[in-house]
């Protein structure tokens, strides 16, 4: 069972998940990758093995595999919707860790990585709008958590306007937009400018 063929894409998810439940997500993890690097179109596939990280808070052991992957199936849509959400989650990592330069770094790659998979499969805009606004929105917590309340400011209101209807969508680290924006808010009182203190809390 473990010589993947194409349509084997169950097996390979059964394997795995009886590893993670004896306790060795690990074997999970390679189980996973193996599988992805034999079978093309496994969208369940990918989200298992980004559930599995997660889960696991090994976030970090993403990125080299969807490096390999983007360079052997350069036009496999899937391949760059998930990298992209690879990038997001560990920009999200970074933002925790204080980290603001790498996150930037993250969640430009992710909005480079979800563009690309639009544009191979356009059926995926609603999943890649998504994903992007958060990835524009950790660019606004990074400039937040520098104390760049006007480029921060600017961030945050351009998605709103852009993607008004995800405000109350929390990112991985369970903050939304209105969280965001009440919080700038509130810096911007704290350093005396109380009406665009207010205008923020009114959004």
């Amino acid at each position: 069972a473990r010589r993947l063929a194409p349509s084997e894409a169950g097996i390979a998810l059964a394997w795995a998940e009886l590893a993670r439940r004896s306790g060795v997500p690990r074997r999970a993890f390679d189980l996973l990758s193996e599988a992805l690097r034999s079978i093309q179109g496994a969208f369940e596939l990918h989200q298992a093995l980004i559930d599995l990280c997660v889960e696991q808070d090994v976030v970090e052991r993403l990125p080299a595999l969807y490096e390999e992957l983007e360079c052997t199936r350069p036009s496999d849509p899937l391949v760059w919707f998930y990298g992209g959400y690879c990038d997001l989650l560990q920009g999200e990592l970074a933002v925790r860790e204080l980290r603001w330069s790498a996150a930037e770094a993250h969640f430009q790659a992710a909005s480079t990585h979800l563009a690309l998979a639009r544009d191979l499969e356009p059926g995926y805009a609603d999943g890649v709008r998504r994903s992007a606004a958060r990835a524009r929105s950790g660019a606004g917590w990074c400039a937040l958590g520098r104390g760049e309340l006007s480029r921060s400011s600017e961030i945050f209101l351009e998605v709103l306007e852009r993607d008004g209807d995800l405000r109350y969508e929390p990112n991985g680290l369970g903050r939304s937009l209105l969280d965001a924006l009440g919080l700038l808010g509130s810096r911007f009182e704290a350093a005396g400018d109380f009406t665009q203190g207010v205008a923020m809390m009114q959004r």
